[in-house]
């Protein structure tokens, strides 16, 4: 088998962050959650990606920024922020 056919991998699974608020405001959160895959044996960017999406408190913004992870098939959509959030994923 040619080299090239050898190297192809599956690709790497996609984890959607959803939230209403900034990546700013929730940069010490989005910390703990890297550091909580680490332990679990997951890296970004080696065997896994993260999409994140964040509504920078513009609730109107959720269905769509929900809607774009879902259309990415991503493998896990994470929710923060409360209810708004989590109900943007289900609508989804």
């Amino acid at each position: 088998m040619p080299f090239a056919a050898r190297a192809q991998q599956a690709p790497m699974p996609v984890i959607g962050f959803l939230s209403t608020r900034s990546a700013r405001d929730l940069a010490r959160l989005i910390a703990a959650f890297g550091k909580g895959l680490e332990e679990a044996g997951f890296s970004e960017g080696k065997n896994l990606s993260i999409d994140y999406r964040f509504a920078d408190g513009r609730l109107d913004r959720l269905p769509e920024l929900a809607a774009d992870l879902v259309r990415r098939s991503v493998a896990v959509l994470v929710t923060t922020g409360g209810a708004p959030s989590a109900i943007a994923a289900k609508g989804a």
